[in-house]
């Protein structure tokens, strides 16, 4: 008797690579051929496809007015998740359109990631960056800035949309009304990021929401925006508005409110504020008579304590992290540590000296001068065999109160030890990269190292996993975690 077997092949999801150096045009999007343009890559993706976007600076036609044309791919560069990457590799219209189009109803499994998007204008429209019409993308890690509309929006504008915008800096964007984000109809979800010194001339120098318009904030830093109305946000028109664990702070409009709220006799806006730090406190929102305010009593109006921002200062200067005794993230140690492999040893030095002298947008360039040279070498022998554990942070002399006073039905558990188990206020809210409070070796967050804690790292010990208690970072309970505990015998707070 015969057997027959069928078997049915469907074709797996594949990387298509993109390279401004690739040696041939247009190319093929495999490794070694990569496309040319970014577009191009797009248009032979099909639905799960991932286009793979090496550094470089992206300009020209079929580097710009990007459309996805409605499928679920992903647009990423090499990776997402290192600040570096993000930085080198850019799209950049040079103002003869924008980053991107989403008007093919592309849903949140279309997603960007990891991009510099610059430079952008959307002429005689709005959007300067991305515009999304009847779409609901989700923006990931991307860096936009400098962008602009003539109308609304400067980096992003949403019509009958609802797209998520996570761990994104958005910054020195300008538009008529909403000069980062305007929202029309829908809900533009926004996730830890930074909001700041964007510009609209009219109303909303951060958020601009009207006609239905709906925007969620949850662990965002918004600082030194200006708008003629609504430093920050603004909504109008049965628009609304949701604020939670976010920093509204030092940011203006010429009619005084950082938060505006307009409303018509026909139309009721509502803006709702929750665990949050707001300058000026409940006296910073404009609530005209038809609109709704609703004012948690978790907010707060207290300095942030940001590692280094002056409002009048350069910008590029700022860090928007927040000072703690306990520690806070340590940047610069994080762009020293090339392999990414949390120490500091010849592995980073060999890949310095690889381009040694060599000009151009790398990450080695530590000191960004656009050369790798002594100053680098410098900068390097810093931070020789240092070790994310011990120099990965640094040790302040006050402490944010922003730290642990997030909405304690939040997800903290991003966040790394030691901590109070509830999330940080503000963009690093809940990553890696928020600030540290208390002690490590103190478990039960009594404010003191005691037997009771002695008994928590003995119950555990010797066991592999991912615990508090693994003081030392490796992996097991044992003597290293033993000899750090002891090291913090009796510590309390004062």
């Amino acid at each position: 008797m015969a057997v027959l077997v069928f078997a049915s092949f469907s074709s797996a999801n594949i990387t298509i690579y993109v390279d401004v150096d690739g040696p041939n045009d247009p190319g093929t999007g495999s490794y070694t051929d990569p496309f040319l343009k970014i577009q191009d890559a797009i248009n032979a993706a099909v639905a799960g496809d991932t286009v793979e976007i090496r550094p470089g600076l992206y300009t020209g036609p079929g580097n710009y007015d990007l459309d996805p044309n409605g499928k679920a791919v992903t647009i990423r560069s090499t990776n997402p998740n290192n600040p570096d990457v993000i930085e080198r590799t850019i799209i950049d219209p040079n103002l003869a359109g924008r980053g991107f189009f989403f008007v093919s109803g592309e849903d949140p499994n279309c997603t960007i990631s990891g991009l510099t998007i610059r430079n952008g204008l959307a002429a005689d429209d709005s959007g300067g960056a991305i515009l999304c019409d009847n779409s609901n993308p989700t923006i990931s890690n991307c860096v936009i800035k400098s962008n602009a509309a003539d109308w609304y929006g400067g980096a992003l504008f949403c019509y009958s949309s609802s797209p998520e915008i996570r761990n994104c800096t958005v910054t020195g964007n300008s538009g008529i009304d909403g000069g980062a984000f305007e929202c029309w109809s829908g809900t533009t979800i926004i996730r830890n990021c930074v909001i700041n010194n964007n510009t609209a001339f009219d109303n909303g120098g951060a958020i601009d929401c009207y006609w239905e318009g709906q925007a969620e904030l949850h662990n965002c830093t918004v600082v030194t925006n200006s708008a003629g109305t609504g430093g920050a946000a603004r909504c109008v028109d049965e628009g609304k508005v949701t604020i939670q664990n976010s920093i509204i702070w030092s940011n203006h409009a010429a009619k005084g409110a950082q938060i505006a709220i307009e409303s018509s006799p026909f139309c009721t806006s509502e803006v709702i504020i929750s665990y949050s730090d707001v300058q000026g406190g409940i006296l910073a929102v404009h609530v005209d008579p038809c609109s709704i305010l609703s004012w948690d009593s978790g907010n707060i109006d207290m300095d942030p304590c940001f590692a280094e921002f002056d409002p009048n200062g350069d910008p590029n200067l700022w860090d928007l992290h927040l000072q703690s005794t306990a520690g806070r993230w340590n940047s610069i140690f994080y762009h020293v540590d090339l392999n990414s492999d949390e120490i500091i040893d010849l592995v980073d030095f060999a890949k310095l000296a690889g381009v040694w002298l060599q000009g151009g947008n790398v990450p080695e360039d530590l000191d960004n001068s656009g050369m790798v040279d002594l100053p680098d070498i410098g900068l390097f022998a810093q931070y020789y065999l240092a070790n994310s554990h011990e120099d990965g942070w640094i040790l302040d002399s006050s402490t944010s109160p922003c730290i642990d006073a997030g909405d304690p039905n939040s997800d903290w558990t991003g966040e790394p030890w030691p901590n109070g188990k509830r999330i940080n206020m503000g963009a690093y809210g809940g990553t890696n990269q928020a600030s540290r409070n208390g002690n490590l070796a103190d478990f039960d967050l009594s404010g003191e190292v005691n037997f009771v804690d002695f008994a928590a790292l003995a119950g555990k010990w010797m066991d592999e996993g991912d615990f508090v208690e693994d003081l030392s970072a490796n992996g097991v309970i044992d003597y290293a975690d033993l000899s750090i505990f002891a090291e913090n015998w009796l510590w309390y707070k004062e």
